[in-house]
């Protein structure tokens, strides 16, 4: 990859296309649907955080002390920011504050970049659907191509993507809301499509994604939970601070947080630093 690896799962896609490679030469994947029809959960985020703010404080606070949610305390955050801050920082996986203070040197520098993005998009007359999908196009899903790609040419497969046919993402950019997210449900106007092809049980059936179960993994004593035992202590000088990193694999193999993402990128970014002695 020549460079840390972003994604757990590109591993895991390497693995398949070389599967893949057994029988075929050329395959056609789907990246770029989600991102240019609303197929994300988080791009009902916007909405739900405005209606969220319509019901009293009181009543919020009392269910995020009884509901143990992330879900729910992710919509508490989203209804106190404005509206440009919610569309910023909707995909992150952390709040700022906390990227801010395990990485202090790293932490300004993406957000300028959406930010931009963001500012760009904003006399252009869309939805906040709309607005989040030219943001991902901009810099998710950049990601995304990339992995496809590179795994998928190191097993000498050539992954094709229809969805990235320049005339589907501009007709996707003209879309209204209503087309892309309806009754809740992401990709509307694809599953109207897909029903003519394909059964109800496949168009109808809940988004998984190519998950990697990488908090039981980090949490093992063998593996990626060995290699995590003193990440503070290596590589990471200078670029994450070795307090807030070591808070982080403590609460994680004590089962109390999450921080499987956290994990991931700290441990790859190290391990790309030790390799190439930078």
């Amino acid at each position: 990859n020549d460079e840390p690896l972003d994604f757990p799962n590109s591993i895991q896609i390497f693995a398949l296309s070389q599967l893949a490679k057994q029988h075929v030469t050329v395959v056609l994947t789907g990246e770029g649907s989600d991102e240019l029809f609303g197929g994300y959960p988080r791009y009902r985020i916007p909405g739900l955080a405005k209606s969220y703010a319509r019901v009293p404080a009181s009543i919020r606070r009392l269910s995020a002390g009884w509901i143990r949610d992330h879900r729910l305390h992710k919509l508490e955050r989203y209804a106190a920011c404005s509206p440009e801050d919610l569309l910023l920082h909707n995909s992150g996986h952390l709040p700022p504050e906390v990227v801010a203070g395990l990485s202090p040197a790293l932490s300004p520098f993406e957000l300028d970049y959406r930010r931009q993005c963001l500012q760009a998009s904003a006399g252009l007359g869309l939805d906040p659907a709309g607005r989040l999908s030219l943001l991902d196009q901009e810099t998710y899903l950049v990601s995304i191509l990339h992995r496809q790609d590179k795994m998928s040419m190191a097993a000498s497969i050539e992954s094709r993507v229809p969805f990235m046919d320049y005339r589907i993402v501009e007709f996707a950019n003209r879309l209204p809301a209503g087309h892309r997210i309806r009754r809740g449900t992401g990709k509307a106007i694809v599953k109207r499509v897909a029903r003519a092809f394909l059964p109800p049980a496949i168009v109808g059936r809940r988004k998984s994604g190519f998950g990697v179960p990488l908090d039981r993994w980090f949490r093992s004593r063998e593996g990626l939970g060995e290699r995590i035992a003193d990440l503070a202590e290596s590589a990471a000088s200078g670029v994450f601070d070795r307090a807030a990193l070591r808070q982080c694999v403590a609460e994680h193999r004590a089962g109390t947080r999450d921080h499987s993402e956290v994990l991931w990128t700290a441990l790859n970014l190290c391990t790309w630093r030790e390799t190439f002695s930078c």
